[in-house]
């Protein structure tokens, strides 16, 4: 499934309408040219007596791109937890260091008052 995977993604949808002796209304369709079909996957192409391919089996297609778009969308859900986690952790962190440099500033700002009470005092 992986090399079908990356042999859909080449390939580029077109819209068209088929001739009005095919469909008098000319409704708009949407689809992959048979040729380019043929290229990256032979399978999917159906030939006429000339050996021309006239039209891709969709059936396939359909269920390859079912495939990559399920893909896509538990790559984009994985993504989504892991920004959720490094956002998470990156408050944490954001805590600890404001919490470590009101320290510091805290024992400097003691230091400097005893420092100023045994000079001035």
């Amino acid at each position: 499934m992986h090399k079908a995977r990356e042999a859909i993604l080449v390939l580029k949808p077109v819209t068209f309408r088929y001739k009005p002796e095919i469909d008098p209304e000319k409704v708009p369709q949407f689809g992959l040219v048979a040729e380019q079909v043929e290229k990256v996957n032979p399978d999917l192409v159906v030939h006429d007596h000339n050996r021309k391919p006239p039209h891709c089996s969709l059936r396939s297609g359909n269920a390859m791109l079912l495939n990559e778009f399920h893909e896509s969308l538990i790559n984009r859900r994985m993504e989504s937890e892991f920004l959720t986690m490094l956002k998470s952790r990156n408050r944490l962190v954001l805590t600890f260091l404001d919490q470590d440099i009101f320290c510091r500033f805290a024992r400097t700002s003691a230091t400097f008052t005893h420092f100023s009470a045994a000079v001035i005092g």
